[in-house]
């Protein structure tokens, strides 16, 4: 067995060593010919090899390298990805991969000894094809393999442009599958699970699919199913509604029993709100309050973090607890979180200044910031305990450093919301006797003042642009109260099950249990995302929705938000609209995107298990092809059959 595999490679790598050789002088004799030459003399090469007709024909053969980030190989007739190799610049002309990529540059053609790596390849694969070679063949296929580098746009597919800059818009309908599964065949993706589905927007017809059945956490992607569920059940024109109420008509300047501030939700309630509420309190010319605040937050449930969320989020602004009645200390609508304020003391060795934003009596700082010399290391960590209202800052602040404003949640935000109420009636001379507690307001209570929140086709921005985690699961609840008179996950997730099956995807392929998607315990099928995207299309908000939905390469916080970043500069740029997605292993894009032929594609792609940086640069070049995509879809690709090796995260 061993001899066999030794004379194997001999034969394999001598062969590569005599491909390179006869390519130095192709290319050397095609110095005066076009470009576009050189990959002929390759396809003429490859079949006088293996023979035209046979399952090993390798058409345009390409192994490309682009800006020193992969290798990739892959076949324009079979539309198959045979291998990828990370590589790494090793001075001017040479390159060197670890495992065992080796080469130097002459003119347009650099000649590559491949056979050491991918030898390796079928061994790390549980199935002894690789999309329909043989075991033996596609080792020889793998051993011919050669680069050729500066052959014109079409040497290089638009997966493997990492900056998306170089070469026209060149896919289609025909090597779209081989372009994808190239790029799904990148190094740092081997042992992740990987679902990637496409579809044609207009009718709905399955472009691409590999692993799109299979059941991935959905990370931030859910908010495409709650945001959808939420404007079909509460509508566009919904707003919650926040109120001042009292048992009885104010006698004079004075409320004689207790004042009660009610919420529903409302995620907009910044302290400038509150203070509009005490302004309206003061015209009615009430000045004292004898009885308590009550803050009346029973509209939803008691239940405040949702299922399986890690006690390590708990600290965070994105894992806030979740209440009918809480302060957003930002305009980004970080509600149920405080802005914690760090700034250098007076002089080097005097505690820090820290603060809050906005000032609260609910939560308490323990300061143990100093202040540093000029020019000196900035460490600075802020914590709230577990279960406390108590948060810890620690650290050196230099004397001439920037001020710091970390955002942490509270652990009370009912008891927050009343406090700066409270400071708000104080400072518009309404002053309550009583304490502030918690409790319902009795039924025939009237109204006192009151105002509405933005309307929910308006509160989708934040939500959507900037994947506001609190407002997904205010709106879990407030489908709830709407539909079963129940502020609560489960009674919001029934929603929207209900509406997603009614969006043509098959409940049993979706697991929520939150609507943030938070939990790792929320699964979603790329198949199921993508069914969702095409329905919706027919909603009657759903141009809303799409609006505001993150833009790619769009700078502006609130169009491009959290894809403001990416896809700068190529054909994606201010085309894709869609939602990204996050959790310590698990990395998503999915949404909309236009190709150059004018059509409408939707995606979604999903990669779980990866370890260290997510793979946000592939999911970046996957929405790329599919923006260069140059011919439309009268009708589906067939679909290829899916493959059973999640774990491998490469096409079967």
């Amino acid at each position: 067995m061993h001899a066999s595999r030794r004379r194997s490679r001999s034969v394999y790598g001598a062969t590569t060593v005599l491909l390179s050789a006869v390519l130095l002088g192709l290319s050397a004799g095609a110095a005066d010919a076009d470009e576009g030459s050189v990959p002929g003399h390759v396809y003429v090469l490859m079949n006088n090899l293996f023979g035209e007709n046979s399952s090993t024909t390798i058409a345009s053969c390409w192994m490309v390298l682009t800006n020193n980030r992969h290798l990739a190989y892959t076949s324009d007739a079979d539309s198959h990805a045979i291998s990828g190799h990370r590589v790494h610049a090793n001075g001017t002309n040479s390159l060197v991969d670890p495992a065992g990529v080796t080469g130097t540059t002459r003119g347009d053609t650099l000649a590559l000894s491949v056979w050491p790596a991918i030898s390796e390849i079928p061994f790390r694969r549980r199935a002894s094809q690789m999309r329909g070679l043989t075991y033996r063949r596609s080792r020889w296929v793998a051993g011919a393999l050669v680069v050729m580098l500066g052959a014109g746009p079409a040497v290089v597919p638009a997966w493997a442009q990492a900056d998306g800059r170089a070469g026209q818009p060149f896919s289609t309908l025909q090597n779209l599958t081989g372009q994808l599964d190239a790029a799904l065949s990148d190094p740092s993706l081997f042992g992740v699970a990987v679902g990637l589905s496409v579809r044609s927007a207009e009718t709905g017809d399955l472009l691409y699919d590999h692993n799109g059945e299979v059941h991935l956490p959905a990370a931030s992607i859910q908010k495409l199913l709650t945001s959808a569920a939420a404007l079909a059940q509460l509508g566009p024109d919904y707003r919650f509604h926040t109120s001042v109420l009292v048992l009885t008509e104010p006698t004079g300047e004075v409320v004689s029993g207790d004042l009660y501030l009610r919420g529903t939700g409302d995620p907009t309630l910044l302290p400038s709100r509150y203070d509009e509420l005490a302004t309206a309190v003061a015209a009615r010319g009430v000045h004292e309050v004898r009885g308590s605040l009550v803050a009346d937050d029973t509209w939803f449930d008691a239940n405040r973090l949702g299922t399986d969320w890690s006690q390590q989020d708990e600290n965070f602004a994105y894992a806030a607890p979740v209440s009918a009645l809480s302060v957003s200390p930002d305009a980004d609508f970080n509600t149920g979180s405080v802005q914690v304020d760090i700034a250098p003391g007076v002089a080097v060795g005097a505690p820090a200044d820290v603060g809050l934003t906005p000032p609260t009596s609910a939560m308490r700082v323990d300061n143990r910031i100093t202040t540093g010399a000029p020019g000196s290391a900035r460490q600075l960590s802020a914590v709230r305990e577990h279960g406390t209202d108590r948060i810890v800052v620690a650290g050196t602040m230099p004397l001439d450093g920037r001020p710091a404003h970390p955002l942490r949640s509270v652990s009370d935000p009912t008891t927050y919301a009343a406090d700066v109420f409270r400071s708000a009636l104080t400072r518009h001379d309404v002053k309550v006797l009583g304490q502030i507690r918690s409790g319902a307001t009795p039924s025939g209570a009237f109204e006192l003042a009151g105002m509405d929140s933005i309307p929910l086709r308006d509160l989708m921005v934040p939500f959507l642009k900037l994947s506001n985690n609190e407002i997904a699961e205010i709106l879990v609840k407030a489908m709830g109260r709407s539909d079963a008179g129940e502020g609560s996950w489960d009674a919001g997730l029934r929603v929207v099950r209900r509406y997603v099956a009614t969006s043509g995807v098959d409940p049993e392929h979706v697991q929520l249990v939150d609507g943030s998607g938070l939990s790792t315990s929320n699964l979603v099928a790329p198949d199921a995302v993508t069914a969702l995207l095409v329905a919706v299309q027919g909603e009657p908000w759903f141009d809303a929705w799409y609006a505001a939905l993150p833009i790619a390469g769009e700078s502006e916080h609130l169009v491009g938000g959290t894809l403001a970043d990416r896809m700068v500069g190529t054909a994606a740029a201010s085309n894709l609209h869609g939602k990204s997605g996050s959790l310590s292993a698990t990395s998503a894009l999915s949404g909309y995107v236009t190709t150059a032929a004018g059509e409408r594609l939707v995606f979604s792609l999903v990669e779980n298990g990866f370890i260290g940086s997510p793979p946000k640069v592939i999911e970046d070049a996957v929405a790329v092809t599919l923006a260069e995509l140059s011919d439309r879809s009268s009708r589906s690709v067939p679909w290829r059959a899916r493959s059973l090796e999640t774990t491998l995260g490469r096409p079967g």
